[in-house]
């Protein structure tokens, strides 16, 4: 599926997910810093297979997203926004 920006869904999560991957080190915390659509698209291709449902995005400006994982294995994300 191509959204109306032109980048599929597809690449944009194995894009975020490839530097997610590649900077992740077991037991710390590394900070990634992106646009709204790239967090929540990664943030679902972990949760779930398929096209991100943005209808109902929960990523407002200024937020974070923390992703956890157990080894290998995604465990999770915390989300924080400002009040």
């Amino acid at each position: 599926f191509r959204p109306s920006w032109g980048e599929p869904f597809s690449s944009i999560a194995a894009r975020m997910r490839s530097v997610i991957e590649e900077r992740r080190v077991p037991g710390a915390a590394v900070a990634l810093v992106s646009h709204q659509a790239p967090i929540w698209i990664a943030r679902q291709s972990y949760e779930r297979p398929g096209p991100p449902w943005l209808g109902k995005v929960r990523c407002t400006q200024a937020s974070v997203t923390t992703l956890r994982f157990d080894g290998d294995r995604y465990a999770g994300h915390l989300y924080w926004a400002p009040p």
